[in-house]
């Protein structure tokens, strides 16, 4: 198995083809997508809350683009864009960081691939700026079993680790031999991990 790396996030490469696709959740301004899409021809679907971040991602033919914060549930959300465009969360940072709050379309995981008619994605990039947990223990199992590989990058805000790895591990459990495993991260070990197929 060959693990490949591409702005922190590692995942099984041999896994991804041109007909495969793949989620980028909290995507930024596209350096995941867009390596995706040079290396492997694939479809991206770019999901970028920030309306700054947002303008910034450039077309691309296999490219949607979604201006939404990712959610456990769907809805209207207070979304919180830092002076640090990057930092830009749902979850409140400390006040001096605050650009501006405004109000954002927040889609849970079952919304989107509902919505974009997936019946299975082949990769999910989660980088969502401490709302991880949150989004992957509200996905029902059937869901999760849709999804052979995911990368996720934790922050260690307010003591999310110990919840990271009870995570994985439940995540693991109802898996079995449905999901693709990659590397796994002592996620006590440092307060961002990345973890490809669980």
């Amino acid at each position: 198995m060959s693990l490949i790396q591409i702005t922190d996030h590692t995942f099984l490469g041999e896994a991804i083809a041109r007909d495969s696709v793949v989620l980028d959740l909290g995507a930024n301004c596209g350096e995941f997508y867009h390596a995706m899409i040079a290396r492997f021809g694939c479809r991206c679907i770019a999901v970028e809350a920030n309306p700054v971040m947002c303008a910034l991602i450039p077309d691309a033919p296999s490219l949607t683009v979604v201006n939404a914060a990712v959610s456990a549930e769907s809805g209207m959300s207070s979304f919180y864009v830092c002076w640090n465009d990057e930092a830009s969360s749902l979850l409140r940072p400390s006040c001096d960081a605050i650009r501006e709050e405004i109000s954002i379309h927040c889609m849970s995981i079952p919304e989107l691939l509902k919505r974009h008619d997936l019946p299975t994605v082949d990769l999910l990039k989660l980088d969502i700026e401490g709302a991880e947990i949150e989004v992957l223990e509200s996905c029902p199992d059937e869901l999760l079993l849709r999804i052979p590989q995911l990368t996720v990058e934790f922050h260690d805000f307010n003591g999310l680790i110990p919840r990271a790895a009870a995570l994985r591990s439940s995540i693991a459990s109802i898996a079995s031999d449905s999901m693709s495993y990659g590397c796994g991260c002592d996620l006590t070990a440092t307060p961002c991990s990345s973890i490809a197929g669980w």
